[in-house]
């Protein structure tokens, strides 16, 4: 593509995971998930997954989640935003507040949660594998196959990612039908978070709203649309792909 590289992480998740995570069945599931924050994969840890593979450009990745690892693992459910924050590395700071991200993030809810989470990184972080790979080109996976790949807000951005002349609907039919190589049958793919599904926001400038048009036209029988409280005053949306056998 010729663009260079956004290396920054992100201290944690801008979504609110427990709206669409806590629809979903991880127990004993393969997991393939974007985020640079690691907190789709704590999560989904957390929720019962049986092996998590972390895809991302973002090189920082694999590092910033073992640091963050051990920011948690000597942290109090208090104290935890904080610390995190002061991770050593270079951050993106689109960041809510402590109170929000509590409501967001499922390890975050309580203390038991966050204690379970606890005890799962001592012993269960390895079953977390960090690979970097380009989700517009759907690089780098040999041929694993998943229960379960989440996409977050990615294909927000599918705009910049498309060579002059393309067609966004024929790069996105070209995306998922590599993605769903690597689903296993009965497995779903979290396509889209969609913020501010029912308004307008800020984030109405983004791409999100189009591409939930042309994911429509393009599978108009196949995609849900789970619909959750934001954190905008507003729903938003996580579209969902099931593939049936």
């Amino acid at each position: 593509m010729g663009k260079e590289i956004f290396q920054e992480v992100y201290p944690f998740t801008t979504e609110v995971i427990s709206g669409y995570f806590n629809e979903l069945d991880f127990k004993d599931k393969f997991v393939m998930t974007l985020g640079s924050s690691s907190d789709q994969a704590f999560n989904a840890l957390l929720l019962g997954a049986k092996k998590i593979t972390v895809y991302d450009i973002n090189e920082n990745t694999a590092k910033f989640g073992k640091l963050k690892r051990d920011v948690i693992l000597n942290s109090t459910l208090d104290n935890v935003w904080i610390n995190v924050i002061r991770i050593d590395m270079p951050k993106n700071y689109d960041l809510f507040p402590k109170e929000s991200l509590m409501k967001m993030n499922p390890y975050m809810k309580d203390e038991e949660s966050f204690k379970k989470l606890q005890g799962l990184l001592k012993t269960r972080f390895n079953d977390i594998e960090y690979k970097v790979g380009n989700i517009m080109e759907v690089n780098n996976l040999d041929n694993e196959l998943f229960d379960i790949i989440i996409t977050s807000n990615v294909f927000q951005y599918l705009e910049e990612y498309i060579n002059p002349g393309e067609s966004p609907y024929d790069r996105l039919k070209e995306v998922f039908n590599k993605l769903k190589d690597h689903l296993k049958e009965d497995g779903i793919i979290q396509l889209l978070y969609h913020y501010a599904f029912n308004g307008t926001s800020h984030w109405d400038t983004c791409a999100s709203r189009n591409l939930v048009k042309v994911l429509n036209t393009i599978y108009p029988d196949i995609l849900s649309f789970v619909e959750f409280e934001g954190t905008t005053n507003q729903t938003d949306c996580a579209i969902i792909y099931e593939k049936k056998r």
